[in-house]
């Protein structure tokens, strides 16, 4: 017997984890992991500036913010269709399918 793949509720066609090969997922983490380490010293400046908060350094907080915005960018840029992203950044359609 094979197991059926559950379809949301609500048409959410969002990749879950099994629907990512680990070539992918590996990809993710390095980049992730990467954005983190490096912007952690901005991004936590940043948000002390913003906050006003002093008292310890934002630097892991920010590290895991821009390791988020990494991932949904690299995520929202795979779900789209390269060559449609193309033509609409070169004029596009104008609205015509």
């Amino acid at each position: 017997m094979y197991q059926q793949r559950l379809q949301p509720l609500n048409g959410d066609t969002h990749a879950t984890d099994a629907d990512l090969t680990i070539l992918r997922r590996s990809a993710y983490f390095i980049v992730s992991y990467f954005a983190g380490v490096y912007g952690s010293g901005l991004v936590g400046s940043m948000l002390a500036s913003v906050t006003h908060y002093s008292d310890k350094p934002l630097d892991a907080l920010g590290a895991v913010l821009l390791s988020a915005v990494a991932i949904k960018t690299l995520t929202f840029f795979s779900e789209q269709d390269p060559l449609s992203l193309l033509q609409r950044w070169r004029g596009g359609t104008n609205g015509n399918k």
